[in-house]
């Protein structure tokens, strides 16, 4: 994923966690308290300045009562399935794929908790 779409994604993160973090009626020090985080960390999640790992992902999203799911988009400016289609291509590095099953396996266990 160029940088340009990742700084797309998070940006659109951002945008999701302040929707919901003001349809669950709290202020980015409450959020950011319920988190351990500083309100200055929440705001530049929220503006998609701070690329949030996905254990604080999961943990923005229970403050919220909401899944993850729900502040991950689907797509940026890919088709999903385009980009599935290009993880099982063969001219992708093993390096590139060991990182997205260590990616994908952290994410499965954070979803089991």
């Amino acid at each position: 994923m160029n940088k340009e779409i990742q700084e797309k994604l998070y940006r659109m993160i951002g945008e999701n966690v302040r929707n919901y973090r003001s349809k669950a009626a709290l202020t980015q020090d409450q959020l950011a308290s319920r988190i351990d985080l500083t309100r200055t960390s929440v705001a530049k999640i929220e503006k998609g300045r701070q690329h949030t790992p996905l254990h604080l992902l999961i943990d923005i999203a229970k403050a919220l009562g909401v899944t993850l799911e729900v502040l991950i988009p689907r797509s940026t400016d890919y088709e999903p399935l385009e980009q599935i289609d290009a993880y099982t291509r063969k001219d992708i590095k093993d390096e590139d794929k060991n990182r997205f099953d260590a990616f994908y396996e952290d994410f499965l266990k954070h979803q089991r908790q």
